[in-house]
């Protein structure tokens, strides 16, 4: 039995198909994580799905008419609402209070804010907001649209394992590669305006193509030793018989049979070389053939900083926090949305004041930072005007890295102002790498990045020599990056030794994230017996 089959699903918006022939089936109890580039088609094929978008050719078909809960991207409330009565507002079943309360507390909604109006949200807590809303609803099928946008450290782990226990199928989006191994047992790639599919999670999904692209790969190089030999063959055969065919008379009848012989074989081989189906050349992942070296080394520490306290209001983001960054150190600043680790960054670089204590930068410290959002690229600018406008790389070098970050060939004399979110994030990470600065600091740089630039991404950092402060919620950035965590939660910084997974499975983090899901499933159990 199904819930969902999409069939042969066509669209197009002017003269660019987005799907082509693009099929697939859900039924109850599938984990399926759809995977692609960014502006491939992933999102238009969800609403397709969700009924929120009509296809241009096939259908989607509902068998049984099951509940299907849609996340978009970007989600909206009646403005008049509470926070409490917008999530439980018109659904096919009142829920109980607690199961309510600890989906807003899992998200991060405190108590103190459930009465709050909705107009006085973020367009991320909207959509946070709206993620409970489905949970509580708990449909048949969940489609949900890059989920993990708008949520930190804390609420991923609290979605990941109420998805566990989640008794309905579920169809997402994400780039976050921890997330669909941790949730999915099934990939569907959008590529090339088709579905594949491949079973396992992400990491799993990751090894089938590798596999596949190495087996590829011998195929291609095999067939282009066999079609190399055939045109040498047809070059040698073709010569040879027009060498007969212009010989000496003596002989000619005889020779001219030779000759005819050696130009049939030719053309058969011709033939035998039109009918061979072609293998595509594999992708090969581009590699950083420079290294980006700041242009000094800084001394003995990047930053310091001795006592900093920030309020705003009487609102406490910390106070009283000693912290110093090493020469070379790898530093990630963690914590719940909200918490301060902006403003933490911010005072670390001078930006802005602490309201008590001092914060220094070291002596011959170059900043490289990488904001949230990339106010500073020029829009007049082309993409290699840009990438070279802090020259500390020849043309070439830059063009390499532009390369790498998937600008390729003309790509590079594009408008900045005419560059998408994830564009502009990967331009900025462009200039940043060949600007020499020594120390680097990246405000949450894997928003808007596919799953492909966040891996060259990681791969270009973890050659940069230099000093790294960084603020991110992708764990795997996080482990692959990070020396020592700096959390900030609850007015308090606390500083750990190790990345992501080690602070993780010190158990630092776990007994909120259970204690929420027990009381979950307590309340369903009773609800069960009574």
């Amino acid at each position: 039995m199904s819930l969902l089959k999409a069939i042969n699903l066509r669209k197009s918006y002017g003269l660019f198909d987005v799907l082509i022939d693009a099929s697939c089936e859900i039924a109850p109890g599938d984990r399926v994580g759809l995977i692609g580039a960014n502006g491939c088609g992933k999102s238009t094929l969800l609403k397709i799905m969700a009924g929120r978008e009509t296809p241009d050719g096939g259908h989607v078909h509902l068998p049984g008419n099951p509940l299907v809960g849609y996340l978009p991207q970007e989600a909206g409330f009646p403005v008049s609402l509470s926070l409490m009565s917008a999530l439980c507002a018109d659904l096919p079943d009142e829920p109980p209070p607690w199961e309510a309360e600890e989906l807003l507390a899992g998200l991060n909604f405190p108590r103190e804010r459930w009465d709050q109006p909705v107009r006085t949200l973020s367009g991320g807590e909207q959509t946070r907001l709206m993620l409970a809303r489905l949970l509580l609803m708990q449909p048949d099928l969940l489609l949900l649209d890059e989920p993990t946008n708008h949520l930190d450290l804390g609420a991923l782990e609290w979605l990941e394992k109420y998805l566990g226990r989640f008794r309905g199928a579920l169809l997402v989006i994400s780039h976050d590669r921890r997330f669909l191994d941790h949730t999915v047992n099934r990939i569907l790639e959008l590529d090339g305006r088709k579905l594949r599919e491949f079973g396992g999670n992400y990491s799993f999904y990751a090894q089938q193509k590798e596999e596949e692209r190495r087996r590829q790969e011998v195929e291609y190089r095999r067939q282009q030793e066999e079609i190399a030999s055939l045109k040498a063959y047809i070059k040698r055969a073709s010569s040879r018989a027009r060498a007969i065919g212009q010989g000496p008379k003596r002989g000619r009848d005889h020779y001219g049979r030779v000759a005819s012989k050696m130009a049939k074989q030719a053309k058969a081989a011709e033939r035998r070389l039109d009918r061979i189906e072609r293998v595509q050349k594999p992708w090969e992942p581009d590699t950083l053939n420079a290294r980006f070296q700041p242009e000094t080394r800084h001394g003995q520490w990047a930053a310091r900083a001795e006592s900093l306290s920030k309020c705003y209001g009487d609102r406490v983001l910390f106070r009283r926090v000693d912290l110093s960054i090493a020469y070379g150190e790898r530093v990630a600043i963690i914590g719940p949305n909200g918490a301060g680790k902006t403003t933490l960054l911010r005072i670390l670089l001078g930006e802005e004041p602490p309201d008590e204590g001092e914060s220094h930068l070291g002596p011959g410290v170059k900043v490289g930072y990488l904001a949230q959002h990339q106010e500073n690229l020029n829009p007049e600018h082309t993409l290699l005007e840009e990438a070279l406008a802090e020259r500390n790389a020849s043309e070439t070098e830059v063009r390499t890295l532009l390369a790498c970050f998937l600008f390729r060939r003309d790509e590079v004399f594009k408008k900045v102002g005419a560059l998408s979110s994830g564009e502009r994030v990967r331009l900025a990470l462009v200039r940043l790498l060949a600007s020499g600065c020594n120390l680097m600091v990246l405000d949450e740089p894997t928003h808007h990045l596919d799953i492909d630039t966040r891996e060259r991404m990681e791969e270009a950092l973890e050659e940069y020599p230099g000093t790294l402060l960084l603020v991110s919620h992708d764990r795997l950035l996080l482990d692959r990056l990070a020396e020592r965590l700096v959390i900030i939660e609850g007015g308090e910084v606390t500083q750990y030794p190790g990345n992501y997974t080690d602070y993780l499975h010190s158990g630092e983090d776990d007994e909120r994230v259970e204690r929420a899901l027990m009381a979950i499933e307590t309340g369903r159990e009773s609800e069960g017996t009574t």
